[in-house]
């Protein structure tokens, strides 16, 4: 259950942030995803790799079929690219180690400041 509120508070605070902010907020909402839900490291890169890539995937998928993928052939062709999809796929893959490494952080952020409690005592 925690590995799929991960997800679903990825995509929406990825969302949100990014609504009003520069694209390297999916990170700063990941970070927050991985500082308050408890997970082993892995896990936490998991949900924040879903999360960031249905969020990016399905935002290029979705741009991509509104114009009926006629910027994303030309792109694709400016980068060598055999089909505009490839483009969508690498924003995709792009979007989901941004917010996996995100929610990474936010986790070894949790553990070094629950570390930081336990010494004192």
């Amino acid at each position: 259950m925690k590995f799929i509120t991960g997800i679903l508070l990825t995509i929406i605070l990825g969302a949100i942030f990014q609504s009003f902010l520069p694209w390297w907020t999916l990170w700063v909402g990941a970070v927050l995803c991985g500082l308050l839900i408890p997970l082993s490291g892995l896990q936490n890169f998991a949900y924040g790799f879903f999360g960031g890539s249905l969020l990016w995937g399905g935002y290029a998928w979705w741009l991509d079929a509104a114009n009926t993928g006629i910027l994303s052939t030309r792109m694709a062709a400016l980068f060598n690219l055999p089909s505009g999809f490839g483009l969508v796929l690498i924003t995709l893959v792009l979007g989901g180690l941004l917010a996996g490494l995100g929610a990474m952080t936010g986790y070894f952020g949790r553990r070094l400041w629950f570390l930081g409690e336990n010494r004192g005592k």
